[in-house]
Protein backbone atom coordinates (compact mmCIF):
# COMPACT_ATOMS: atom_id res chain seq x y z
CA UNK A 1 0.00 0.00 0.00
CA UNK A 2 1.56 3.46 -1.12
CA UNK A 3 2.61 5.42 2.04
CA UNK A 4 0.00 8.69 2.72
CA UNK A 5 1.59 11.52 2.66
CA UNK A 6 0.73 14.96 4.49
CA UNK A 7 -1.15 16.02 0.96
CA UNK A 8 -3.33 12.75 1.24
CA UNK A 9 -4.15 13.46 4.96
CA UNK A 10 -6.45 15.55 3.54
CA UNK A 11 -8.53 13.06 2.33
CA UNK A 12 -8.37 10.82 5.87
CA UNK A 13 -11.74 11.31 6.75
CA UNK A 14 -14.89 11.14 4.14
CA UNK A 15 -18.50 12.14 5.68
CA UNK A 16 -21.10 11.38 2.38
CA UNK A 17 -24.81 10.13 2.24
CA UNK A 18 -26.12 11.34 5.63
CA UNK A 19 -24.80 9.77 8.39
CA UNK A 20 -21.89 7.25 6.68
CA UNK A 21 -18.26 8.14 5.82
CA UNK A 22 -15.06 6.27 5.42
CA UNK A 23 -11.94 6.90 7.71
CA UNK A 24 -8.65 6.09 6.06
CA UNK A 25 -6.29 6.95 8.92
CA UNK A 26 -4.52 3.57 9.19
CA UNK A 27 -4.45 3.29 5.60
CA UNK A 28 -7.23 0.66 5.19
CA UNK A 29 -10.34 2.29 5.23
CA UNK A 30 -13.44 1.49 7.69
CA UNK A 31 -16.78 2.28 7.23
CA UNK A 32 -17.77 4.95 10.06
CA UNK A 33 -21.00 6.71 11.00
CA UNK A 34 -21.75 9.75 13.00
CA UNK A 35 -21.84 12.45 9.78
CA UNK A 36 -24.28 15.12 9.94
CA UNK A 37 -24.59 16.09 6.45
CA UNK A 38 -28.10 16.97 5.16
CA UNK A 39 -29.97 16.11 8.34
CA UNK A 40 -28.85 12.47 7.23
CA UNK A 41 -30.32 12.75 3.82
CA UNK A 42 -27.60 14.14 1.45
CA UNK A 43 -27.27 11.92 -1.50
CA UNK A 44 -24.67 13.73 -3.71
CA UNK A 45 -22.09 16.89 -3.21
CA UNK A 46 -19.73 16.72 0.01
CA UNK A 47 -16.52 17.67 0.96
CA UNK A 48 -13.91 17.80 3.92
CA UNK A 49 -10.93 18.78 5.22
CA UNK A 50 -8.60 18.72 7.50
CA UNK A 51 -5.34 20.48 9.13
CA UNK A 52 -1.83 19.42 7.32
CA UNK A 53 -1.68 16.15 10.28
CA UNK A 54 -4.89 15.22 9.11
CA UNK A 55 -7.33 16.10 11.99
CA UNK A 56 -10.72 16.77 10.84
CA UNK A 57 -11.70 20.62 11.05
CA UNK A 58 -15.00 20.42 9.14
CA UNK A 59 -17.07 19.51 6.63
CA UNK A 60 -19.99 20.46 4.40
CA UNK A 61 -23.32 19.29 2.55
CA UNK A 62 -23.71 22.41 0.01
CA UNK A 63 -26.30 24.06 2.30
CA UNK A 64 -24.22 24.18 5.75
CA UNK A 65 -21.56 23.22 7.56
CA UNK A 66 -20.50 21.00 10.37
CA UNK A 67 -17.40 21.06 12.78
CA UNK A 68 -15.48 18.06 14.31
CA UNK A 69 -17.93 17.72 17.00
CA UNK A 70 -20.90 17.19 14.33
CA UNK A 71 -22.46 20.55 15.61
CA UNK A 72 -23.39 22.63 12.62
CA UNK A 73 -21.72 26.27 12.41
CA UNK A 74 -24.45 28.53 13.59
CA UNK A 75 -23.54 31.32 10.45
CA UNK A 76 -23.51 28.33 8.09
CA UNK A 77 -26.99 27.46 8.03
CA UNK A 78 -28.24 28.63 4.62
CA UNK A 79 -25.39 27.73 1.91
CA UNK A 80 -26.78 28.24 -1.59
CA UNK A 81 -25.48 25.12 -2.89
CA UNK A 82 -27.69 22.08 -3.01
CA UNK A 83 -27.55 18.37 -1.31
CA UNK A 84 -29.13 16.95 -4.42
CA UNK A 85 -25.64 18.58 -6.58
CA UNK A 86 -23.38 15.94 -8.02
CA UNK A 87 -21.21 18.55 -6.57
CA UNK A 88 -22.46 20.37 -4.35
CA UNK A 89 -18.99 21.96 -2.64
CA UNK A 90 -15.86 21.49 -2.19
CA UNK A 91 -13.44 23.12 0.46
CA UNK A 92 -9.96 24.94 -0.04
CA UNK A 93 -7.88 26.47 2.25
CA UNK A 94 -6.98 30.48 1.47
CA UNK A 95 -3.15 30.20 0.44
CA UNK A 96 -1.00 31.73 3.48
CA UNK A 97 -3.46 31.30 6.13
CA UNK A 98 -3.56 28.10 8.70
CA UNK A 99 -7.11 29.55 9.98
CA UNK A 100 -9.02 30.47 7.04
CA UNK A 101 -11.09 27.92 4.71
CA UNK A 102 -13.41 28.90 1.27
CA UNK A 103 -16.38 26.53 0.87
CA UNK A 104 -17.45 27.05 -2.51
CA UNK A 105 -21.04 25.40 -3.55
CA UNK A 106 -23.13 24.84 -7.12
CA UNK A 107 -26.97 24.39 -6.54
CA UNK A 108 -28.95 21.72 -8.46
CA UNK A 109 -30.30 21.36 -12.02
CA UNK A 110 -33.85 20.82 -9.86
CA UNK A 111 -34.11 24.92 -9.95
CA UNK A 112 -33.88 25.40 -13.45
CA UNK A 113 -35.51 26.96 -15.30
CA UNK A 114 -36.51 29.05 -12.31
CA UNK A 115 -34.08 31.16 -10.26
CA UNK A 116 -30.78 29.11 -9.72
CA UNK A 117 -28.49 30.34 -7.24
CA UNK A 118 -25.34 29.68 -9.32
CA UNK A 119 -21.59 29.71 -8.01
CA UNK A 120 -21.15 30.62 -4.49
CA UNK A 121 -18.80 30.94 -1.74
CA UNK A 122 -18.35 31.37 2.03
CA UNK A 123 -15.23 31.89 4.37
CA UNK A 124 -14.87 30.24 7.35
CA UNK A 125 -12.26 31.63 10.06
CA UNK A 126 -11.24 28.30 12.64
CA UNK A 127 -10.25 30.78 15.51
CA UNK A 128 -13.96 31.60 15.56
CA UNK A 129 -15.96 29.81 18.39
CA UNK A 130 -13.20 28.68 20.40
CA UNK A 131 -11.52 27.19 17.24
CA UNK A 132 -14.25 25.37 16.42
CA UNK A 133 -15.47 27.65 13.44
CA UNK A 134 -17.74 29.28 11.66
CA UNK A 135 -18.56 31.53 8.91
CA UNK A 136 -17.33 35.01 8.87
CA UNK A 137 -20.20 37.99 9.36
CA UNK A 138 -20.80 39.32 6.07
CA UNK A 139 -18.41 36.73 4.38
CA UNK A 140 -21.33 33.97 3.06
CA UNK A 141 -22.67 33.18 0.25
CA UNK A 142 -20.51 35.85 -2.04
CA UNK A 143 -21.80 35.34 -5.22
CA UNK A 144 -19.51 34.30 -8.21
CA UNK A 145 -21.69 33.73 -11.14
CA UNK A 146 -25.63 32.89 -12.02
CA UNK A 147 -26.58 29.81 -14.13
CA UNK A 148 -24.25 27.37 -13.10
CA UNK A 149 -23.89 23.79 -13.93
CA UNK A 150 -23.36 20.96 -10.92
CA UNK A 151 -19.87 20.70 -11.83
CA UNK A 152 -17.09 22.14 -9.32
CA UNK A 153 -13.71 20.88 -8.62
CA UNK A 154 -10.43 22.36 -7.25
CA UNK A 155 -6.39 22.34 -8.50
CA UNK A 156 -3.24 23.55 -7.16
CA UNK A 157 -2.12 26.16 -9.72
CA UNK A 158 1.63 25.57 -8.91
CA UNK A 159 2.09 28.68 -7.04
CA UNK A 160 0.89 28.34 -4.07
CA UNK A 161 -3.05 29.03 -5.11
CA UNK A 162 -5.59 27.40 -6.52
CA UNK A 163 -7.90 27.27 -9.40
CA UNK A 164 -11.74 26.67 -8.61
CA UNK A 165 -13.64 25.62 -11.81
CA UNK A 166 -17.62 25.52 -12.55
CA UNK A 167 -18.91 25.43 -15.55
CA UNK A 168 -21.72 28.39 -16.83
CA UNK A 169 -25.56 26.30 -17.57
CA UNK A 170 -26.83 27.15 -21.32
CA UNK A 171 -22.77 28.34 -22.65
CA UNK A 172 -19.96 26.82 -23.50
CA UNK A 173 -18.10 28.60 -20.25
CA UNK A 174 -15.76 27.61 -17.55
CA UNK A 175 -15.32 29.57 -15.42
CA UNK A 176 -12.08 29.66 -13.33
CA UNK A 177 -11.80 31.31 -10.20
CA UNK A 178 -8.27 32.01 -8.79
CA UNK A 179 -7.82 32.15 -5.16
CA UNK A 180 -4.48 33.82 -3.76
CA UNK A 181 -3.61 34.78 -0.24
CA UNK A 182 -5.72 38.19 -1.68
CA UNK A 183 -8.40 36.04 -2.06
CA UNK A 184 -10.32 35.66 -5.52
CA UNK A 185 -7.81 37.41 -7.45
CA UNK A 186 -9.26 36.69 -11.00
CA UNK A 187 -11.91 34.89 -13.02
CA UNK A 188 -11.09 33.69 -16.53
CA UNK A 189 -13.27 32.68 -18.83
CA UNK A 190 -12.64 29.73 -21.46
CA UNK A 191 -14.76 29.05 -24.34
CA UNK A 192 -14.48 25.41 -25.61
CA UNK A 193 -16.44 22.17 -25.96
CA UNK A 194 -20.29 21.65 -26.23
CA UNK A 195 -23.19 23.85 -24.79
CA UNK A 196 -24.69 22.36 -21.41
CA UNK A 197 -28.24 22.86 -21.68
CA UNK A 198 -28.58 22.71 -25.30
CA UNK A 199 -32.39 22.67 -26.20
CA UNK A 200 -32.95 23.24 -23.06
CA UNK A 201 -31.94 19.82 -21.59
CA UNK A 202 -31.22 21.22 -17.86
CA UNK A 203 -30.37 17.76 -16.71
CA UNK A 204 -26.87 18.19 -18.97
CA UNK A 205 -25.99 20.06 -15.60
CA UNK A 206 -25.41 16.78 -13.85
CA UNK A 207 -22.47 14.50 -13.38
CA UNK A 208 -18.89 15.27 -12.01
CA UNK A 209 -15.72 17.26 -13.97
CA UNK A 210 -12.50 16.27 -12.54
CA UNK A 211 -8.64 18.09 -12.81
CA UNK A 212 -5.99 14.86 -13.21
CA UNK A 213 -3.38 15.45 -10.19
CA UNK A 214 -0.62 17.16 -12.18
CA UNK A 215 -3.36 19.93 -13.16
CA UNK A 216 -2.76 19.77 -16.55
CA UNK A 217 -5.68 18.10 -18.41
CA UNK A 218 -9.64 18.72 -16.93
CA UNK A 219 -12.47 15.94 -18.00
CA UNK A 220 -16.17 16.09 -17.61
CA UNK A 221 -19.19 13.60 -17.88
CA UNK A 222 -22.83 14.65 -18.91
CA UNK A 223 -25.63 13.08 -17.61
CA UNK A 224 -29.09 12.22 -19.65
CA UNK A 225 -28.09 13.54 -23.11
CA UNK A 226 -29.38 12.07 -26.32
CA UNK A 227 -25.94 10.63 -25.47
CA UNK A 228 -23.78 9.19 -23.24
CA UNK A 229 -20.89 11.98 -23.60
CA UNK A 230 -17.18 12.70 -22.36
CA UNK A 231 -15.05 15.31 -22.93
CA UNK A 232 -11.58 16.11 -22.12
CA UNK A 233 -10.01 19.06 -22.72
CA UNK A 234 -6.11 20.93 -21.69
CA UNK A 235 -5.49 23.29 -18.80
CA UNK A 236 -2.79 25.81 -17.95
CA UNK A 237 -2.49 26.03 -14.24
CA UNK A 238 -0.51 29.51 -15.24
CA UNK A 239 -3.48 31.28 -16.97
CA UNK A 240 -6.05 28.98 -15.98
CA UNK A 241 -7.47 28.32 -19.19
CA UNK A 242 -8.98 25.63 -20.89
CA UNK A 243 -8.92 24.56 -24.49
CA UNK A 244 -8.20 21.44 -27.07
CA UNK A 245 -11.31 19.55 -26.31
CA UNK A 246 -11.24 15.85 -26.78
CA UNK A 247 -14.85 14.91 -27.09
CA UNK A 248 -15.95 11.34 -27.30
CA UNK A 249 -19.19 9.88 -27.47
CA UNK A 250 -19.72 6.79 -24.80
CA UNK A 251 -22.94 5.51 -26.29
CA UNK A 252 -25.90 6.36 -28.70
CA UNK A 253 -27.42 2.78 -29.19
CA UNK A 254 -28.98 2.68 -25.87
CA UNK A 255 -32.06 3.87 -23.82
CA UNK A 256 -31.04 7.22 -21.72
CA UNK A 257 -27.92 6.28 -22.00
CA UNK A 258 -25.92 8.75 -20.14
CA UNK A 259 -22.43 9.06 -17.91
CA UNK A 260 -22.12 10.50 -14.70
CA UNK A 261 -18.73 9.35 -12.60
CA UNK A 262 -15.70 10.35 -13.71
CA UNK A 263 -11.75 9.70 -12.43
CA UNK A 264 -7.96 10.34 -13.09
CA UNK A 265 -5.79 7.55 -12.02
CA UNK A 266 -3.47 8.61 -9.67
CA UNK A 267 -0.42 9.04 -12.17
CA UNK A 268 -2.92 10.69 -14.54
CA UNK A 269 -2.18 7.79 -16.83
CA UNK A 270 -5.94 6.61 -17.54
CA UNK A 271 -8.94 8.42 -17.38
CA UNK A 272 -12.24 6.22 -15.75
CA UNK A 273 -15.93 6.77 -16.26
CA UNK A 274 -19.01 5.22 -15.57
CA UNK A 275 -21.63 4.78 -17.97
CA UNK A 276 -25.57 3.66 -17.54
CA UNK A 277 -28.35 3.43 -19.37
CA UNK A 278 -32.26 2.59 -18.49
CA UNK A 279 -31.94 -0.77 -20.06
CA UNK A 280 -30.06 -1.92 -16.71
CA UNK A 281 -27.22 -1.89 -18.93
CA UNK A 282 -23.78 -0.35 -17.12
CA UNK A 283 -20.07 -0.90 -17.39
CA UNK A 284 -16.62 0.91 -16.12
CA UNK A 285 -14.59 2.03 -18.91
CA UNK A 286 -10.82 2.96 -18.72
CA UNK A 287 -8.72 5.32 -21.35
CA UNK A 288 -5.25 6.08 -21.35
CA UNK A 289 -5.11 9.52 -22.02
CA UNK A 290 -1.26 10.43 -21.33
CA UNK A 291 0.62 12.54 -24.28
CA UNK A 292 -2.40 11.02 -26.66
CA UNK A 293 -4.70 12.34 -29.29
CA UNK A 294 -7.89 12.36 -29.30
CA UNK A 295 -8.34 9.68 -31.35
CA UNK A 296 -5.81 7.55 -29.68
CA UNK A 297 -7.84 8.21 -26.15
CA UNK A 298 -11.09 7.01 -28.16
CA UNK A 299 -9.46 4.08 -29.36
CA UNK A 300 -7.83 3.26 -25.78
CA UNK A 301 -11.10 2.27 -24.59
CA UNK A 302 -11.24 -0.74 -22.35
CA UNK A 303 -14.26 -2.02 -20.41
CA UNK A 304 -12.99 -2.64 -16.62
CA UNK A 305 -16.76 -3.96 -15.81
CA UNK A 306 -20.71 -4.89 -16.98
CA UNK A 307 -23.16 -4.78 -14.66
CA UNK A 308 -26.82 -5.94 -15.88
CA UNK A 309 -27.88 -5.99 -12.30
CA UNK A 310 -31.42 -3.45 -12.96
CA UNK A 311 -31.71 -1.99 -9.73
CA UNK A 312 -27.91 -0.80 -9.45
CA UNK A 313 -26.02 2.32 -11.17
CA UNK A 314 -22.39 3.41 -11.16
CA UNK A 315 -22.48 7.06 -10.00
CA UNK A 316 -19.51 9.02 -8.56
CA UNK A 317 -15.89 8.33 -8.39
CA UNK A 318 -12.94 9.61 -6.27
CA UNK A 319 -9.47 8.67 -5.55
CA UNK A 320 -8.65 7.99 -2.21
CA UNK A 321 -5.53 9.01 -0.06
CA UNK A 322 -4.74 5.08 -0.76
CA UNK A 323 -3.62 5.38 -4.59
CA UNK A 324 -7.52 3.45 -5.51
CA UNK A 325 -10.17 4.66 -6.80
CA UNK A 326 -14.01 4.45 -5.35
CA UNK A 327 -16.82 4.14 -6.91
CA UNK A 328 -20.71 4.97 -5.72
CA UNK A 329 -22.50 2.16 -6.76
CA UNK A 330 -26.48 3.71 -6.12
CA UNK A 331 -29.42 1.40 -6.22
CA UNK A 332 -31.99 -0.29 -3.30
CA UNK A 333 -29.29 -0.02 -0.82
CA UNK A 334 -25.42 1.43 -1.59
CA UNK A 335 -22.32 -0.55 -2.21
CA UNK A 336 -18.37 0.80 -3.01
CA UNK A 337 -16.94 -0.69 -5.66
CA UNK A 338 -13.10 -0.24 -5.80
CA UNK A 339 -10.75 0.31 -8.78
CA UNK A 340 -7.44 -1.49 -6.65
CA UNK A 341 -4.59 -0.49 -9.21
CA UNK A 342 -6.13 2.47 -11.28
CA UNK A 343 -2.57 3.46 -12.74
CA UNK A 344 -2.59 -0.04 -14.61
CA UNK A 345 -4.67 -1.43 -17.76
CA UNK A 346 -7.69 -3.93 -18.43
CA UNK A 347 -8.09 -6.80 -15.80
CA UNK A 348 -4.63 -5.65 -13.86
CA UNK A 349 -6.74 -3.00 -12.45
CA UNK A 350 -8.48 -5.73 -10.35
CA UNK A 351 -11.85 -4.14 -9.82
CA UNK A 352 -13.79 -4.87 -6.59
CA UNK A 353 -17.52 -4.80 -7.06
CA UNK A 354 -18.04 -4.34 -3.44
CA UNK A 355 -15.49 -2.99 -0.77
CA UNK A 356 -18.72 -2.09 1.23
CA UNK A 357 -22.19 -2.56 1.60
CA UNK A 358 -24.83 -0.05 3.38
CA UNK A 359 -27.51 -1.79 4.83
CA UNK A 360 -30.85 -0.74 3.44
CA UNK A 361 -32.41 1.69 5.38
CA UNK A 362 -29.34 2.10 7.49
CA UNK A 363 -28.08 4.83 5.34
CA UNK A 364 -29.56 7.02 2.29
CA UNK A 365 -28.25 5.65 -1.05
CA UNK A 366 -24.87 7.09 -2.30
CA UNK A 367 -24.32 8.81 -4.97
CA UNK A 368 -21.20 10.76 -4.48
CA UNK A 369 -18.09 11.12 -2.51
CA UNK A 370 -16.72 14.27 -0.66
CA UNK A 371 -14.92 16.45 -3.17
CA UNK A 372 -11.03 17.45 -2.72
CA UNK A 373 -8.11 19.49 -4.82
CA UNK A 374 -6.87 17.04 -7.06
CA UNK A 375 -4.18 15.19 -6.78
CA UNK A 376 -4.78 16.45 -2.49
CA UNK A 377 -2.55 19.01 -2.92
CA UNK A 378 -2.99 21.06 -0.08
CA UNK A 379 -1.34 23.84 1.61
CA UNK A 380 -2.73 24.80 4.70
CA UNK A 381 -0.74 23.96 8.28
CA UNK A 382 -1.54 23.37 11.50
CA UNK A 383 -4.26 25.69 12.69
CA UNK A 384 -3.85 27.49 15.65
CA UNK A 385 -3.01 28.79 18.44
CA UNK A 386 -5.60 31.21 17.66
CA UNK A 387 -4.97 34.89 19.00
CA UNK A 388 -8.10 36.24 21.36
CA UNK A 389 -9.35 39.10 19.27
CA UNK A 390 -10.31 42.50 21.35
CA UNK A 391 -14.08 43.66 21.16
CA UNK A 392 -15.67 44.80 18.24
CA UNK A 393 -13.07 42.91 15.98
CA UNK A 394 -14.82 39.62 15.73
CA UNK A 395 -16.18 40.62 12.57
CA UNK A 396 -12.85 41.26 10.81
CA UNK A 397 -11.06 38.23 9.15
CA UNK A 398 -7.71 37.49 11.21
CA UNK A 399 -5.53 37.08 7.87
CA UNK A 400 -7.18 40.65 6.51
CA UNK A 401 -6.57 42.50 10.28
CA UNK A 402 -3.30 43.69 8.26
CA UNK A 403 -1.22 43.00 5.21
CA UNK A 404 3.18 42.97 5.26
CA UNK A 405 4.52 43.99 2.03
CA UNK A 406 6.71 43.50 0.35
CA UNK A 407 8.11 40.04 1.90
CA UNK A 408 11.09 39.51 1.10
CA UNK A 409 11.78 42.58 2.19
CA UNK A 410 15.05 44.90 1.52
CA UNK A 411 14.82 47.88 3.78
CA UNK A 412 11.49 49.69 4.13
CA UNK A 413 8.20 47.29 4.73
CA UNK A 414 4.64 48.82 4.48
CA UNK A 415 1.98 47.50 6.73
CA UNK A 416 -1.68 47.94 6.24
CA UNK A 417 -4.00 47.66 8.80
CA UNK A 418 -7.76 47.57 8.01
CA UNK A 419 -9.17 49.93 8.10
CA UNK A 420 -12.45 49.05 10.15
CA UNK A 421 -9.80 47.88 12.67
CA UNK A 422 -9.32 50.17 15.90
CA UNK A 423 -6.06 50.98 16.36
CA UNK A 424 -6.06 52.55 19.87
CA UNK A 425 -3.72 51.19 22.17
CA UNK A 426 -1.99 49.13 19.45
CA UNK A 427 1.45 48.56 18.27
CA UNK A 428 3.96 46.39 16.70
CA UNK A 429 6.71 44.18 17.85
CA UNK A 430 9.22 42.40 15.17
CA UNK A 431 10.76 39.49 16.46
CA UNK A 432 13.85 37.43 15.07
CA UNK A 433 13.58 33.57 14.71
CA UNK A 434 14.77 32.53 18.29
CA UNK A 435 11.69 35.13 20.16
CA UNK A 436 14.27 38.17 20.62
CA UNK A 437 12.44 41.60 20.46
CA UNK A 438 14.45 43.69 17.67
CA UNK A 439 12.26 46.86 18.20
CA UNK A 440 8.85 47.91 19.23
CA UNK A 441 6.97 50.37 16.75
CA UNK A 442 3.69 52.22 18.15
CA UNK A 443 0.97 51.81 15.64
CA UNK A 444 -0.37 55.79 15.20
CA UNK A 445 -2.14 54.83 11.59
CA UNK A 446 -3.33 52.49 9.43
CA UNK A 447 -0.84 52.55 7.11
CA UNK A 448 2.67 52.60 8.58
CA UNK A 449 6.43 52.49 6.53
CA UNK A 450 8.73 50.40 9.16
CA UNK A 451 12.49 50.62 8.59
CA UNK A 452 13.67 47.64 8.51
CA UNK A 453 17.56 47.97 6.87
CA UNK A 454 19.49 47.44 10.37
CA UNK A 455 17.98 44.06 10.08
CA UNK A 456 20.32 40.95 9.16
CA UNK A 457 19.54 38.44 6.17
CA UNK A 458 17.02 36.17 7.80
CA UNK A 459 14.11 35.04 8.70
CA UNK A 460 11.87 37.08 11.14
CA UNK A 461 8.16 37.53 12.71
CA UNK A 462 6.09 40.61 13.44
CA UNK A 463 3.51 40.68 15.98
CA UNK A 464 0.43 43.23 15.98
CA UNK A 465 -1.20 43.57 19.34
CA UNK A 466 -3.69 45.87 21.26
CA UNK A 467 -3.75 46.33 24.72
CA UNK A 468 -0.70 43.48 24.96
CA UNK A 469 -2.97 40.83 23.18
CA UNK A 470 -1.95 39.50 20.02
CA UNK A 471 -4.28 40.36 17.26
CA UNK A 472 -2.28 39.06 14.41
CA UNK A 473 1.40 37.89 13.23
CA UNK A 474 2.81 36.65 10.26
CA UNK A 475 6.83 35.34 9.43
CA UNK A 476 8.72 37.81 6.68
CA UNK A 477 11.99 37.37 5.26
CA UNK A 478 15.07 40.16 5.01
CA UNK A 479 17.20 39.40 2.36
Amino acid sequence: MPAISQGQKQGNIWYFSGHAGMDFTHGVPVLITGGQTGGGNTQEGTSCIADSAGNLLFYSDATAIFNRNHQVMTNSVGLFGNTSSTQGCIIVPKPGSDSLFYVFTSDAQENYPGNPRGYNYSVVDMCLNNGLGDVISGQKNIHLTDSGTEKLCAAADGQGGYWIMGHKMFTDEFHAWHLTSAGITDTVVSHTGIVHGGNGNVNSSISQMKFNPACTRLALALQNTPEAIMEIFDFNPATGLVNNPCHIVIDTSRYLAACYGLEFSPDGSRLYVGHTAADTFRAIYQFTVTGATCNAIQASKDTICVSKVPVTWFFGMQAGPDGKIYVAIYGVGSIIGCINYPNLTGSAVAYDSAVFTLPVGSFIPLRMFPGFVAGYKYHNGLVGPCAVLPAGMESVARDEIASFFPNPVNGTAILNISPQTDIRAMHIVVKDAVGRIIKTVPVSKHQLSLDLSELAAGAYFYLLLQHNQTVKTDKFLVR
